[in-house]
């Protein structure tokens, strides 16, 4: 399967799929744990993805809004609206994954 394949079955992006390899053949399944990070602390908190959870359980109807499934963009502009947070239409997507594994 090629990256773009895979990446796309994973809904994750080639490059992102490229580094997990590379750290497969460096440091074999220890590679693939995730590390800790650097960076930006989060933008919502704990508390606040518990809330947008308990948000996803529902339709977006239940929150005043159009439309039968939630989506990254109805996501980001709920999450902006009531928070004051703006985050990418991206982020929220994984957000929204993340939420809905079993």
């Amino acid at each position: 399967m090629t990256f773009t394949a895979a990446a796309e079955a994973l809904r994750e992006s080639p490059r992102t799929l490229k580094y997990w390899v590379r750290r497969y053949h460096d440091k074999g399944l220890a590679g693939l744990r995730d590390e800790k990070r650097s960076g930006r602390p989060p933008r919502l908190t704990g508390a606040q993805l518990g809330e947008i959870a308990k948000l996803l359980q529902k339709p977006p109807q239940h929150s005043g809004l159009i439309g039968r499934k939630w989506s990254g963009g109805m996501l980001a502009g709920w999450v902006e609206r009531h928070y004051g947070v703006k985050l990418s239409v991206r982020q929220c997507e994984r957000v929204l994954r993340t939420i809905r594994m079993p």
